[in-house]
């Protein structure tokens, strides 16, 4: 293809200031120029002041939450709610785990200039029941002095997760409980971050009570799984609702995918996924359409997704069968691959 003819389809596609910030991120590699190109399909086509979040994550405070989501994942958020968001809609965060997704946003919403009350702006959703994980890495912060207490599997953490967040108890609104049987009672969503699509209910009753109140050619959505060897239905979602939320970052150094919400989601309020009815064709499309997305890092862990998703439909043989044609093209087991193989019993490969 001739640089012409490049050129011409880079202006068409990203229009001629996209065109020219993609170039940059492409040709001098800086972390500058790629933020700027983000900041700019993440607004739509407005180009804000040089985004931060590129440095932020090297933020004490952010460093120092206790959490499992990564610096660079708290340095957006702060700096999305700090320079992005414009108060048209909530700022709804669920499975905030300990807090750290609570303090990055209402730390940035702190110094957002733009909106009038702070108050009640976040909603914040979680059950703050311990799974084995997490009581394991309860464990590591209670032995290295984080914490205080020690927590067993099936307890309420809720503690942990008021202590660390009370210094913006203003901000948000908390409500706990099991999120497929919760009354979501929401509003229009400005943002939407989302580390709860744990199984098939739950990211099934998101889309049907969350989605639809999202705002065209406002709202973003971050997927903060995207990139987890177990939660493949998060593909599948995406790629079946493309219409109406199109990729516009993957936030470095973490599992996160940002999409941006360009046609009226109501009409998906009785959107529902059944795993049973995807073919192996329809399957492979959705992956290749995430792989689209994700940095070479990342690409093992949403391969993984799909292997382990024969999994969760009960086909060990079919996600051997995968494994096995995987390898014997040629690649390798690296990133969440090796343990998707233990766990699907493949023994070939390297």
């Amino acid at each position: 293809m001739s640089l012409f003819t490049r050129l011409a389809n880079a202006y068409r596609r990203y229009g001629v200031v996209g065109a020219t910030l993609r170039g940059m991120a492409r040709l001098l590699n800086r972390a500058r120029a790629r933020a700027l190109l983000a900041v700019y399909k993440l607004t739509g086509g407005r180009v804000a002041r040089f985004p931060a979040f590129c440095v932020l994550e090297n933020d004490p405070y952010l460093v120092g939450l206790l959490g499992m989501t990564s610096p660079s994942e708290r340095a957006f958020l702060q700096w999305y709610a700090r320079e992005l968001y414009t108060g048209q809609g909530l700022i709804v965060d669920l499975g905030p785990f300990l807090g750290a997704t609570t303090c990055s946003l209402a730390r940035g919403l702190s110094a957002n200039q733009r909106i009038g009350s702070r108050s009640g702006r976040v909603r914040v959703f979680d059950q703050f029941v311990c799974d084995a994980y997490m009581s394991n890495l309860l464990s590591r912060y209670l032995s290295q002095g984080l914490i205080e207490h020690s927590y067993q599997e099936g307890a309420s953490f809720r503690f942990e997760f008021e202590k660390q967040t009370q210094d913006f108890a203003d901000m948000f609104i908390l409500r706990e409980g099991d999120l497929s049987e919760l009354d979501t009672q929401i509003q229009d969503t400005e943002f939407l971050f989302i580390d709860a699509m744990k199984d098939v209910a739950t990211a099934n009753h998101i889309v049907r009570h969350f989605y639809p109140h999202l705002i065209p050619g406002l709202s973003l959505v971050v997927h903060q799984d995207f990139a987890h060897f177990y939660t493949g239905w998060i593909h599948l979602i995406q790629y079946e609702l493309r219409e109406y939320l199109e990729p516009v970052y993957f936030i470095p150094k973490s599992s996160s995918q940002v999409y941006r919400v360009k046609k009226d989601p109501s009409e998906i309020r009785h959107y529902r996924l059944d795993l049973s009815e995807w073919d192996e064709p329809r399957l492979d499309a959705a992956f290749r359409y995430s792989l689209s997305m994700v940095p070479p890092k990342q690409r093992a862990s949403v391969i993984a997704a799909k292997f382990m998703l024969y999994m969760h439909r009960g086909d060990k043989s079919g996600a051997r069968r995968r494994l096995a044609e995987y390898v014997e093209a040629g690649h390798p087991l690296e990133g969440d691959l090796p343990h998707v193989a233990s766990l699907v019993g493949f023994q070939g490969g390297s």
